[in-house]
């Protein structure tokens, strides 16, 4: 994701975002929750009894 786009959603100072970027920073999840990347931190994905469907994508042999 470009700066600018980051910048202009959590106005967060170009150069700082940048740098981030730069640097290639892991922030962790409350790292995100304080620059405004993520509402909340949730311990579990997906609720207890939630259906979960997974979708997989599967090359036929010879493509």
């Amino acid at each position: 994701m470009p700066a600018k786009p980051v910048v202009i959603k959590f106005f967060a100072p170009v150069i700082d975002v940048t740098n981030l970027m730069l640097e290639r920073t892991t922030l962790n999840p409350d790292e995100a929750k304080a620059w405004g990347l993520v509402h909340e931190v949730k311990s579990e994905l997906f609720e207890a009894g939630s259906e979960v469907i997974s979708i997989q994508y599967h090359q036929k042999q010879g493509q």
